[in-house]
């Protein structure tokens, strides 16, 4: 069971395809994962994900707090990251916008 999670990014711009972080606290399960969604999309909507391992493949244990880099889109838009528990496929944070330019 996750709780009390947050979520933030490095920076609230970014260029296409630049490496932005996402940080978290509050992660209490090794398949919680994070993904990347045009903002207003539905949570099955992700255009990247990784666990909070930062990468496929999840950690032997929690990994409680941290920071994955992700790959920006290319196309130009508004987007935020996004918090999920284990088994889960409904957000329980959100991080702010990134516009991408």
């Amino acid at each position: 069971m996750t709780s009390a999670v947050a979520l933030n990014t490095a920076s609230g711009s970014a260029t296409a395809g630049q490496s932005l972080a996402a940080t978290w606290t509050g992660s209490t399960d090794k398949q919680d994962w994070i993904g990347v969604y045009v903002t207003g999309a539905s949570d099955a909507s992700y255009l990247a994900w990784e666990y909070t391992s930062c990468s496929h493949s999840w950690a032997s244990s929690a990994v409680v707090s941290g920071s994955c880099a992700f790959t920006m889109p290319s196309t130009a838009g508004t987007y935020e990251f996004r918090f999920f528990g284990a088994g889960s496929n409904t957000a329980i944070a959100r991080s702010g916008t990134v516009t991408v330019s």
